[in-house]
This record gives C-alpha cells, sequence and structure tokens, in this order.
C-alpha cells in the first residue's frame, strides 16, 4: 500500500523492481512449506507481487527523462491524466486505476 500511494514524480522503479523480486522469492518459498502450500493468502500476495511486476516498467518509462513530447501526448491520451506534468500529484494508485499496465506495449 505504501507504493500505491506514492506519487509518481517519488518512485524509484529500480528499488521497486528490487522489492518485487524479493517478495516474490518469500512468496514461492512459503508456497514450498508443507503448512502454507496452498494457502489463500500466499495466492493474494503472489497476485500482489504479480500485478506490481507489470507495473513496474510502465512507471519506469513515465520516469524515463528521454521522453519526448511525443511520448508525452501519447501517454496523456492512453491513460486520460497529464500525469507526466502532475507527477508530485498523480499517485501510483491512480495509475493504477487508470489500467495504465493495459497500455504498456503502447
Amino acid at each position: 500500500d505504501q507504493w500505491m500511494s506514492t506519487p509518481l514524480g517519488s518512485v524509484d522503479p529500480e528499488l521497486m523492481s528490487s522489492k518485487v523480486t524479493e517478495y516474490s522469492r518469500i512468496a514461492l518459498r512459503a508456497d514450498r512449506t508443507t503448512s502454507l502450500h496452498g494457502s489463500p493468502v500466499i495466492a493474494l500476495l503472489r497476485s500482489l507481487v504479480a500485478e506490481v511486476r507489470t507495473l513496474v516498467p510502465v512507471l519506469a518509462a513515465l520516469r524515463c527523462p528521454a521522453f519526448t513530447k511525443q511520448h508525452h501526448a501519447r501517454a496523456h491520451a492512453l491513460m486520460g491524466v497529464d500525469a507526466l506534468a502532475r507527477q508530485d500529484q498523480v499517485t501510483v494508485r491512480e495509475l493504477v486505476t487508470r489500467k495504465v499496465t493495459e497500455h504498456s506495449a503502447e
């Protein structure tokens, strides 16, 4: 939840990526234990890890200093919000709500 309330301008995609890897390993180890195997809690953790994993490259791209005016205009059109101009106001949660990962290939 900490990441979800973070403004885009404060996101550290590298740190997020390393934390996603860490939590992914934790979920895998927990799922391998006999007492937690198949647990709904582990399934939830894996689902959340997968969601953030798909989000990290999108956040990294939006934070890229090489973003051109054309990239900026395209991202604005796809997201419906000028997240790049409002990096200190638009949170990761708002970007998730706007389903930015669905446009990651574009």
